[in-house]
């Protein structure tokens, strides 16, 4: 039974040590159906595409919450702590929203920056 359990073991290990050495993969460049693409196409791609969809999904996603603060404020209007608290938040989405419009601002400059001094 422990001459089996070796030389499964055995099998194994070599196996796996097979496996595990490197195969040298010769690429054709002649044969490729990707095209080559420009690093600078890719990134003007990304920065039109958040342009495009997310920048109006995060400024309705604002809106949406400013509107919900105001019907808060609206509906707290005699409860003088819950006001207080509901302003708080106002303060927290505008902080958010500062830092994510600066962010997009200071990627969209250096982005502008980089493709002008190519």
């Amino acid at each position: 039974m422990k001459k089996v359990t070796n030389k499964v073991k055995a099998a194994l290990y070599g196996a796996i040590t097979s496996m595990m050495i490197p195969v040298y993969a010769y690429a054709n460049s002649n044969s490729s159906s990707i095209p080559d693409t420009d690093p600078n196409d890719l990134g003007g791609k990304i920065i039109s595409t958040i342009n495009l969809f997310l920048l109006p999904i995060g400024a309705g996603l604002i809106f949406i919450s400013v509107a919900i603060i105001a019907v808060k404020l609206i509906m707290q209007h005699s409860k003088v702590q819950e006001r207080a608290e509901t302003l708080a938040g106002l303060g927290w989405l505008a902080a958010g929203a500062l830092l994510l419009g600066g962010a997009s601002l200071v990627a969209g400059l250096y982005y502008h920056l980089a493709s002008n001094f190519k």
